[in-house]
């Protein structure tokens, strides 16, 4: 989509979710000093670029752990909310890698989704229970690039 959202005519909106967590300074910085086209440009024609950028994002993984270890859940119900008053009924977010769902009073949620590359499932949600639930993939010899 061209933001960083997209939301369906039913009011399911989808996003990878690394944006939510407003505190996480080092990788909001990562990522504005990464993923603007003048970066993107210049990191595809040097010839090391590629394996810059994987050297760079192994090396956050790593040096950030207190932002992996617990999920933000003042910025997750925070970004539902501001998402909820926009017209949003469900939304659906990757990012922290790990099953999760926030609820309003509203009986509106948040689901973050966890990790299929790692856990070897992929969610589904019943629209009719608005429920979500891992199934194990059929085949999983699957080649993924998790970082």
């Amino acid at each position: 989509s061209p933001g960083p959202w997209h939301q369906d005519r039913h009011g399911h909106l989808f996003c990878h979710g690394d944006q939510i967590n407003t505190q996480d300074i080092r990788y909001l910085t990562f990522r504005k000093l990464s993923k603007n086209r003048y970066t993107k440009m210049l990191l595809t024609h040097l010839p090391l670029g590629p394996a810059m950028v994987e050297y760079l994002k192994r090396r956050l993984k790593h040096s950030n752990p207190a932002f992996r270890r617990r999920l933000p859940d003042a910025q997750i119900a925070a970004f539902a909310e501001a998402r909820f008053g926009d017209g949003a009924q469900t939304v659906f977010a990757g990012h922290f890698h790990q099953a999760h769902l926030y609820q309003n009073p509203e009986g509106r949620q948040l689901h973050t989704l966890p990790a299929w590359c790692i856990t070897g499932c992929v969610s589904h949600y019943d629209s009719e229970k608005r429920t979500v639930r891992s199934i194990a993939l059929a085949h999983q010899d699957l080649t993924c690039r998790c970082a």
